[in-house]
């Protein structure tokens, strides 16, 4: 026993000169697991360490963030907009004490397609006869749009196998979660809100998008409202100028450069759904570690921003909600994994 403890101090000693943290050497790590998996289903996942992050916003980062917006549209941020955006405070520290897997990319067509081809499943969209979209001059349901056909009856996926899938409720997201899970026996779900932004953040510390700190970003780094989004509405009004991702909708997945945890797409081409339900003032009581989220709600959560809406909504800490059965011409999923716990610990 004493042989241990002055091994120990030693460790803790060492470490302290050399800047390091030593772990105990019978303490398993994410380190034991693969960097990457691919499922059934060719979905890609990459492993997310453990780790702490600040999560949400304080009022600098909404200075930066109207800044960014005046810089990147030409306009003021409006003043009514902020009572969404109030919502990411205050900015508070999460610890992910386990690793967990993230899928690369969001759910597919062609992905979504083995599903409800082995199922028969119905999407909210199919049952209710029609999903919605958005433009900036507000929402607007679309008679017949599902996830076959996201824009109503004249549109189609043809074409599309590798675009994130649309026109799916957080009701189809968790359906097909579960199928999932079923079928391969492995725990699939969407991630919690926590390990979104997390993820998203891709271990850079401070910065407000996914690739950093810039805001037009000097080169595409994501499907986001731009030049060629505002050409298809015909207005000039709220989107990236002098930036064109080369998609006026959505883009196939992956298309542009991976975060700093391997992930693509986490900031722009679809909101994604969480885990979550909703509450504007959860963060304020917030625990510490692995926060699940509130226990009730009437909405869900979804983050990301996605291809036609405000250049602000473009970072890692916004957040955006809805009904569970709310599907809409932007919005899709992608899924966690869990690491088995005698690994993860």
């Amino acid at each position: 026993m004493r042989g241990k403890r002055r091994f120990g101090l030693a460790a803790r000693l060492l470490g302290a000169v050399l800047g390091l943290v030593i772990l105990p050497l019978s303490c398993s790590t994410e380190s034991s697991q693969p960097a990457k998996l691919t499922n059934s289903l060719d979905m890609e996942f990459a492993l997310i360490p453990a780790g702490d992050f600040q999560m949400g916003g304080d009022q600098d980062d909404l200075k930066q963030m109207r800044r960014d917006f005046k810089r990147a549209t030409g306009r003021e941020y409006k003043e009514e907009w902020l009572l969404h955006v109030r919502d990411e405070s205050p900015k508070h520290r999460v610890e992910i004490t386990r690793a967990f897997y993230l899928q690369i990319h969001e759910v597919s067509n062609d992905q979504f397609a083995v599903f409800v081809g082995e199922t028969g499943y119905r999407t909210t969209a199919e049952a209710q006869g029609g999903g919605w979209s958005y433009n900036q001059g507000g929402w607007h349901r679309l008679p017949g749009a599902d996830w076959r056909h996201p824009l109503g009856p004249g549109s189609s996926i043809d074409g599309k196998s590798r675009h994130p899938v649309v026109q799916v409720s957080w009701l189809d997201a968790n359906a097909f979660c579960q199928w999932l899970s079923q079928k391969e026996g492995k725990p699939y779900a969407l991630p919690s809100e926590a390990q979104w932004e997390y993820a998203c953040r891709g271990g850079l510390k401070g910065a407000l998008y996914s690739w950093g700190r810039e805001m037009p970003p000097a080169r595409p780094v994501a499907n986001m409202p731009d030049q060629a989004y505002a050409r298809k509405l015909g207005e000039d009004r709220y989107h990236v100028r002098g930036y064109d991702d080369g998609h006026d909708g959505t883009a196939p997945v992956g298309s542009y450069q991976a975060n700093g945890f391997g992930l693509h797409d986490m900031i722009g081409n679809v909101w994604e759904w969480c885990a979550d339900w909703y509450d504007a003032g959860y963060y304020a009581g917030s625990p510490l570690k692995d926060p699940p989220g509130p226990a009730a709600g009437t909405h869900r959560v979804l983050r990301g921003g996605s291809y036609c809406y405000l250049p602000s909504n473009q970072r890692c800490a916004d957040r955006f909600r809805n009904l569970p059965p709310f599907r809409c011409a932007f919005a899709g999923f992608r899924l966690a994994l869990a690491v088995p716990a005698a690994s993860a610990s």
